[in-house]
């Protein structure tokens, strides 16, 4: 499934799809995101800051002409809606994770980053 939303979201862009692009990989690494994400959220109880959400949306609403008409069209679409909050709670997660986590800063070169891969010892 989460093959065929990718192929999806390249269409949608008006592009084509890289011939070296592996779907599967990028499906697999996709939904294991998206399962740990929901992890740390159920073994940390994080809840969706609906204040967030409002600003959020506010912030989009202002590039637009009239925010209000903006701000009411998205508030009367559930699915809309869900994006923001699964945005927002995303945020959430990447901030706790970050004030938790062990963060070391290490300059390099995106070429150094790019062939150096992660092992155990960079975590520690």
């Amino acid at each position: 499934q989460e093959i065929e939303n990718i192929k999806e979201q390249i269409k949608q862009q008006g592009g084509q799809a890289p011939e070296d692009l592996d779907f599967e990989k990028e499906g697999r690494t996709r939904v294991t995101l998206a399962l740990l994400i929901r992890k740390i959220i159920e073994d940390n109880d994080i809840k969706i800051d609906d204040s967030r959400v409002d600003a959020m949306l506010k912030r989009v609403a202002s590039s637009y002409g009239d925010p209000t008409i903006i701000m009411q069209y998205y508030q009367n679409n559930p699915e809309l809606m869900q994006n923001f909050r699964s945005a927002v709670l995303e945020e959430q997660v990447i901030e706790f994770v970050a004030e938790k986590g062990n963060i070391a800063e290490t300059e390099m070169t995106f070429e150094e980053l790019a062939k150096s891969p992660i092992t155990p010892e960079d975590e520690e």
